[in-house]
């Protein structure tokens, strides 16, 4: 879940900034002409809605491989608010350490979430050492 979520986010960081705010107030609805109003949910056809729809779809997709039938009862809703919970927690510390009193079971979290923030400059500098291994002709 910790990857779906780090990669959720950085779709969203490279949206416009306009869907900041989403979903309130919805700017595509001020673009098409009407006065900006606070929604209770996204639009169908906003690119945040389209982005956290293939997040969740994302999601129960890797369930079901690593899980098959025997898939853990957790929700989406539950997964999700604790990978923000602990991301919060890594963010508080800089990305560095642990928190004091911290159990074995949030040190665990902490790592995942560090490593997989840590997957894209890792991919990159993989792709880096490729070419320069085998450059092309």
């Amino acid at each position: 879940m910790a990857r779906e979520v780090i990669e959720y986010r950085r779709l969203l960081r490279e949206a416009h900034p306009a869907y900041d705010d989403c979903p309130s107030p919805c700017w595509l609805r001020y673009d098409a002409g009407d006065t900006p109003s606070d929604l209770p949910d996204l639009c169908q056809e906003c690119e945040v809605r389209i982005q956290f729809d293939y997040f969740q779809e994302s999601f129960e997709q890797e369930m079901a491989r690593r899980f098959g039938e025997e898939a853990p009862k957790w929700s989406f809703e539950t997964l999700y608010a604790d990978v923000n919970r602990i991301m919060n927690i890594d963010a508080g510390l800089r990305g560095e350490g642990y928190p004091q009193g911290c159990d074995v079971l949030l040190a665990a979290c902490l790592n995942v979430v560090r490593r997989e923030e840590y997957r894209p400059v890792r991919i990159s500098r993989w792709e880096a050492e490729q070419r320069a291994r085998n450059p092309r002709p």
